[in-house]
């Protein structure tokens, strides 16, 4: 087998089929790649500036790495440690408009994807957001028969010779994407500052709390900083009277997981995610605004935290 027959997997070429996937069920994210104890780097890179040794990490004990961590991802350090901590998520499922948003990112992240002009997409799944789901039947129908007609479209294309790349003009923007995300820390904290709040599109939201759940799993201090812009705040940074977008129409209203002091009338006079969607259909459980605060001291951190503090710089 060639290497192309191996990478460009082309069994599924003369099929048709659509399965329709309901708000942000079977959207898979992993943490693929990322340095093993980001903590030892980033006192190390921190403390470089002072005295005559690079390594300073096992001249310090554990609660002392604690407490640079801590200036460090309190912002009260310069930010080159955070930007030097790298997270690879590879993300499968959520809409081509989601990974739009998401891809929006820039300083500090990259992205590849997969390409709809180099690959054929007439089996790919159809995300239905919730809102639609929840609306009732007749517009669930109405945007299947929309779905099957274009897709139809595209493969009708291709059969008269169309190749995938004019093909995809036809494809809709809610089609299931998969994709590479690459973050820095100092990224990633920012772009989970917007997407994790609910007023984001659902899919972007589910991807963004998935992330963050990896981040979780591995390293619990790092994701305790990893929070929507408002749980900083203690109020709705969505509506705030001040921002240009609110002047221009903003869409939603508030969700409300930190009290919104504006009286502000959206386009839609509802929030855009809802956290119980996410919850019960990703399996997972969303931290309220008051829940997983960062630690204050070292006898607060999770274990897994504590394992990586006492390594030694050289095994």
């Amino acid at each position: 087998m060639s290497l192309k027959d191996k990478v460009v997997d082309k069994s599924n070429i003369n099929v048709f089929h659509t399965d329709m996937l309901n708000g942000v069920s079977g959207i898979k994210v992993t943490l693929d790649d990322c340095i093993e104890n980001p903590y030892k780097n980033m006192v190390n890179i921190t403390l470089a500036t002072w005295g005559s040794k690079i390594h300073k990490w096992d001249d310090l004990n554990s609660e002392e790495r604690f407490y640079i961590v801590s200036k460090i991802l309190n912002r009260k350090a310069l930010p080159i440690s955070r930007e030097s901590i790298e997270f690879i998520f590879s993300i499968d499922g959520v809409s081509r408009s989601s990974f739009d948003q998401i891809a929006r990112q820039r300083i500090g992240s990259a992205f590849s994807s997969i390409g709809s002009a180099a690959n054929q997409f007439n089996e790919n799944a159809f995300r239905i957001p919730n809102e639609i789901v929840d609306s009732g039947k007749n517009n669930v129908d109405l945007l299947k028969a929309c779905i099957n007609d274009c897709k139809s479209t595209y493969v009708k294309l291709i059969e008269n010779g169309i190749s995938w790349q004019s093909a995809r003009s036809v494809l809709p923007m809610g089609l299931e994407h998969l994709f590479y995300a690459i973050f820095s820390y100092e990224a990633f904290a920012s772009f989970c500052g917007k997407r994790l709040c609910f007023e984001e599109q659902e899919d972007t939201v589910a991807a963004a709390w998935l992330m963050r759940n990896e981040v979780n799993k591995k390293f619990p201090l790092l994701a305790s900083y990893l929070r929507p812009s408002c749980d900083w705040v203690g109020k709705c940074t969505y509506i705030t009277g001040e921002q240009l977008a609110e002047e221009m129409g903003g869409m939603f209203t508030s969700c409300n997981r930190n009290r919104c002091f504006v009286d502000y009338k959206p386009e839609f006079n509802k929030p855009s995610t809802k956290m119980y969607h996410l919850e019960n259909q990703l399996n997972i459980i969303i931290p309220k605004a008051n829940d997983d605060i960062p630690p204050k001291n070292y006898a607060q951190l999770h274990d897994l935290d504590k394992r990586l503090f006492n390594d030694s710089q050289y095994k």
